[in-house]
């Protein structure tokens, strides 16, 4: 179980993906009140989230220019049906979708089972499943979690969220 080598499919999807996700994001930033705490100096809690929608966007115009660029190549829209009717049978989809699935149950899992717990957890799993071995998975992944909580909790003095079951860790 190799990784695979990342390759440019030519498909327009990807465009369509990143232009929407982008959109989207950016239309939820209305969300995000302004803090009460910031300054003058402090471009506030939307700044950064709305340069990363934009940077989407850009993304997605730029990979949808260059699918329909080269669509005379067998890329653009006639690579994009071909990926659909092909959608199960790509190696490649199949551990894109397996990750997203898995984030899924991450994300609830962090309430549940506190960051620590859930991370090394997911962490770990999505390691060995993308071909990594488990014991490396494992050691790198508590490294990779360890970095995170003293990062967040001793230098940022950020709460990172606890485990509802009473778990210590």
């Amino acid at each position: 179980m190799s990784p695979q080598p990342i390759t440019r499919s030519g498909s327009i999807a990807w465009g369509v993906f990143l232009l929407l996700a982008g959109g989207v994001a950016f239309y939820f930033l209305k969300d995000i009140s302004s803090s009460a705490f910031s300054s003058s100096d402090d471009p506030g809690p939307k700044t950064f989230p709305r340069i990363l929608s934009i940077l989407m966007m850009m993304g997605g115009v730029y990979e949808g220019v260059c699918s329909y660029r080269n669509r005379s190549e067998g890329g653009g829209i006639l690579k994009c049906k071909q990926f659909l009717k092909n959608w199960g049978t790509d190696q490649g989809l199949r551990q894109v979708l397996i990750l997203i699935l898995a984030l899924g149950l991450y994300i609830p899992a962090l309430g549940l089972l506190g960051f620590t717990s859930a991370s090394l957890g997911f962490s770990t799993l999505m390691m060995w499943r993308l071909g990594t071995r488990p014991l490396f998975s494992l050691i790198m992944s508590a490294v990779l979690v360890a970095l995170i909580r003293w990062l967040f909790v001793v230098l940022f003095k950020v709460p990172l969220p606890e485990s509802s079951l009473g778990i210590p860790f």
